[in-house]
């Protein structure tokens, strides 16, 4: 990859790297704001639905407990004309209620808005037979016994309640009960005005779960399902959660658990505000887009800076290596250019220029040194080959055979001389130390290995030994082999020998001449 490339894609990655973190902490920053500002609105509204809840029991617990203190005692009085007339009253002031009766201390109904249930026994309903033991009663949300059929035959859903009641008092003593169902589809018009009032984007879910959680209000899939203690997830201190709820979706959610309203206690009602995170988080992953698209842009923009950059850059290194590379072929005409631009790139130039420079004086030196020691080599080899000739001048005309010995491999080079000893054919001889004993007497073999073995070993400083070899025609050469170890290892060992063999044959023969005939 050139220098320009690796510029580039180092500018590229670094501006992703760089422009990446940014993006992805203004994202995280994103998030959290919007987690926070989901959980203020959603704990918001999950607030205002309790405290309207809370209100609006108690607004009805104290109607109930005014007309069970002053005016339904008088009303009896008058008669159940009278007392349903008051009753009317009173329903038709609060239209929560969707019903209201007085019971005696039997548990008989004789007086009842719109007369519904006169005459009925209610002793085995809940809210009589708690109030009967002298107390006020506030009964959780449960589906209509009685009244479905009188007030709703024909709804897909039973009518729903919270039941109020009182003991009606005279000297002490209870002389009837007056009870009231306060209609659920109240609290369904506080949440439905609650979140209006909120001003909330998307969907947001309002859900009251009683104090075993099971839902008493929310979607209609819901409605009637007890809700695990885990659902959405762990919550906050400030209730808020984020997970996965029974429909298998993703939900932020607040919660807030209902604290009564003066003298009402309160039912252990929970109120939970919960949004679908895509919809509480639609502002965020629009905001993730745009900065997803936005840095996308900014590496490409920064990448073709980057990219510019880098020519500028590598110009004037490539300009210095294309002359770099001529001069290392051998061009001597051409010089390192001059880069105009930073005074940092304009010192380097100078300073490459001076390099070369010195290194073409440098090279004129080493040249000069090099022409004078080859002269001088060729005078050595000029004074080597004529002192070889007047060696070989003189060996011919002594007529000595040399040879040289390696003994790592056994081979031997004899020069010319051997082979017109042996009348063998003209020219240098090349064999191996085996066969060139194979042309000498058996019963000299001895004398030549036991030679060549104390010099090897050191215990002679020459190799001298006189014997017969066997001629290209069968006679037999006298000759005086005589050599020495020129070369050996570091350890010792013998290497190469160099020696000469002359043909000593006329004085054996005067020799053998000179002995006495036995």
């Amino acid at each position: 990859m050139s220098l320009r490339a690796r510029l580039a894609l180092a500018f590229a990655v670094a501006s992703l790297a760089l422009i990446g973190a940014i993006a992805v902490t203004v994202y995280m920053l994103s998030l959290s704001a919007a987690r926070e500002q989901a959980a203020t609105r959603l704990n918001h509204i999950a607030i205002g639905l309790r405290d309207r809840l809370d209100a609006g029991m108690y607004e009805r617990e104290e109607d109930m407990r005014i007309l069970s203190e002053l005016e339904a005692a008088r009303a009896l009085k008058e008669g159940p004309a009278s007392l349903r007339t008051q009753l009317e009253r009173r329903k038709a002031g609060y239209p929560e209620f969707s019903w209201i009766g007085f019971a005696d201390t039997s548990g008989r109904v004789v007086a009842a808005t719109g007369g519904l249930l006169e005459g009925a026994d209610v002793s085995q309903r809940p809210w009589w037979i708690e109030a009967s033991k002298g107390v006020g009663f506030l009964g959780d949300v449960h589906e209509a016994v009685l009244l479905q059929r009188l007030l709703a035959p024909e709804a897909r859903e039973p009518l729903r309640f919270v039941d109020i009641a009182f003991p009606v008092m005279e000297s002490g003593a209870t002389i009837g009960i007056v009870g009231a169902h306060v209609g659920w589809d109240w609290a369904r018009a506080l949440a439905a005005h609650v979140l209006a009032a909120s001003g909330a984007t998307g969907r947001v879910d309002l859900i009251v779960t009683n104090a075993s959680g099971k839902v008493l209000l929310g979607p209609r899939d819901l409605e009637g399902l007890t809700l695990p203690p885990t659902v959405g997830g762990t919550p906050r201190a400030d209730g808020f959660t984020r997970g996965r709820w029974i429909d298998g979706r993703d939900y932020v959610a607040a919660s807030s658990l209902s604290r009564g309203e003066r003298t009402y206690k309160g039912l252990g009602w929970k109120v939970i505000a919960r949004q679908a995170s895509d919809d509480a988080f639609a502002r965020v992953e629009n905001l993730r887009r745009v900065l997803t698209m936005a840095a996308l842009c900014g590496v490409l923009l920064v990448s073709l800076l980057g990219y510019f950059l880098a020519r500028g850059l590598a110009r004037p290194l490539e300009q210095w290596a294309a002359t770099a590379d001529r001069i290392g072929k051998g061009d001597r005409d051409v010089t390192f250019p001059e880069i105009p631009g930073s005074s940092e790139l304009g010192r380097l130039s100078a300073a490459l220029r001076s390099m070369a420079t010195q290194l073409a004086v440098k090279e004129d030196m080493l040249q000069a040194r090099i022409d004078e020691r080859t002269a001088e080599l060729h005078n050595a080899m000029d004074t080597i080959e004529a002192e070889r000739e007047r060696l070989a001048f003189a060996l011919e005309g002594s007529r000595l055979a040399m040879w040289e010995l390696d003994l790592e491999h056994g081979t031997v080079i004899l020069s010319p001389e051997w082979a017109r000893m042996l009348g063998d054919p003209p020219g240098e001889t090349r064999t191996t130390a085996v066969k060139l004993l194979e042309r000498v007497p058996e019963e000299e073999h001895a004398i030549i290995q036991e030679a060549t073995q104390r010099l090897l070993r050191g215990d002679a400083d020459h190799y001298d030994v006189e014997h017969r070899v066997r001629r290209a025609d069968g006679t037999w050469l006298w000759i005086r082999s005589r050599g020495q170890v020129m070369r050996r290892s570091p350890d010792g060992k013998a290497l190469r020998m160099n020696g000469t063999n002359s043909d000593i044959s006329v004085r054996k023969e005067q020799e053998q001449r000179r002995r006495p005939v036995p």
